[in-house]
């Protein structure tokens, strides 16, 4: 009997691991490929289990196991990256363990063995695409005017503690000497809530204060030049039609900024405004890129931007120049959590 609650509270910790990594691969990296792996394996675990020929329900006895309260460790996981290695490794534990009990059951154990090693190969998976990934949702982007604030670096860390999921450093009108300064102090920001930084056109910028991207616009650097540079780090282009955004995704930007949508007094060379069809035509054509919206984007106009199929919002003046920047961001959190939990159903 006591075999088989070993065997027992293995199978359910490696079903309940591979849950919580499925959930991972299907709701934020959106990968069919890698769900479907993990789908297969929990499909293999209880194929094992099967063969087995074992009545688990009748082998437990959590009320009296010794283990069942959970370490303070178990509690603190710091980011996604640590909560997908805490259940993987939970996962390729208890396969191993089943593969050396269900011996002793007069099982070979082989298939857990394999399906260990097909663990192993998806983790490596989605980490690899864990590091390139980034969540667009809320884009937050500087502004030569708002720059010149003296409360413009509180304003960003209210934004960023908010939900920010990303900063862009925009600056046009100041001295490399005095961008650096300022790029270093979001950096340090950026860091301290996990949010990826990008630099706007400077790929040099970029570069010097080890940000996780560049932006750049038609006029700037070719991708190529700037891929051979940034290594995997992330490249979006600036587009402005259908045309330039089919373009700069086949070259291989890893998300495009796509606008204005809306009149802005942002920029003030902006480009006459696209429509939503832009939007929806370009994401029905590479539902994998990643599209954000730009240009006069505001909590009125945000559930029809991300209905059309924008995977993100970039936010200027609607939070850096809102009296509560922390509302507003939370706001349009809300809004985009909202309308992506409608339409995923």
């Amino acid at each position: 009997m006591e075999l088989l609650r070993i065997i027992d509270a293995n199978l359910n910790r490696a079903r309940e691991g591979i849950r919580v990594v499925e959930e991972i691969s299907r709701f934020y990296l959106n990968d069919q490929d890698i769900f479907l792996g993990l789908k297969k394996l929990r499909h293999q675990i209880i194929e094992g289990e099967k063969s087995l020929g074992i009545r688990p329900i009748i082998s437990r006895k959590s009320e009296s196991d010794v283990g069942k309260e959970p370490h303070q460790i178990e509690n603190d996981r710091g980011n996604l990256k640590e909560l997908l290695e805490a259940n993987a490794n939970r996962v390729e534990e208890s396969l191993r363990v089943l593969e050396e009990f269900s011996k002793l059951h007069g099982y070979s154990g082989e298939l857990f063995k394999k399906a260990r090693f097909s663990m192993y190969g998806l983790e490596h998976e989605i980490l690899f695409k864990l590091s390139k990934s980034i969540d667009y949702r809320l884009y937050l982007a500087t502004d030569d005017y708002y720059l010149k604030k003296d409360n413009i670096y509180d304003v960003i860390e209210q934004s960023l503690k908010a939900g920010a999921t990303i900063l862009q450093y925009r600056c046009k009108d100041k001295t490399s000497k005095e961008m650096l300064t300022e790029a270093n102090k979001l950096r340090k920001l950026t860091q301290k809530y996990n949010i990826p930084l990008i630099i706007n056109d400077r790929l040099d910028l970029a570069l010097a204060v080890d940000a996780d991207g560049v932006h750049l616009g038609q006029s700037d650097l070719p991708f190529e030049i700037a891929k051979k540079y940034m290594g995997e780090r992330v490249i979006g282009i600036s587009t402005h039609s259908y045309e330039e955004g089919r373009s700069a995704i086949l070259a291989g930007a890893d998300y495009i900024g796509l606008g204005p949508v809306f009149d802005t007094s942002t920029k003030k060379d902006a480009h006459p405004t696209c429509d939503m069809e832009t939007i929806t035509c370009l994401k029905k054509e590479f539902p994998k890129a990643r599209i954000i919206a730009i240009g006069g984007i505001s909590l009125k106009n945000a559930t029809r931007v991300l209905t059309a199929g924008a995977d993100g919002l970039a936010v200027i003046s609607a939070i850096l120049n809102s009296s509560d920047p922390a509302r507003e961001t939370t706001v349009f959190r809300k809004i985009i959590n909202q309308t992506r939990a409608l339409h995923r159903e």
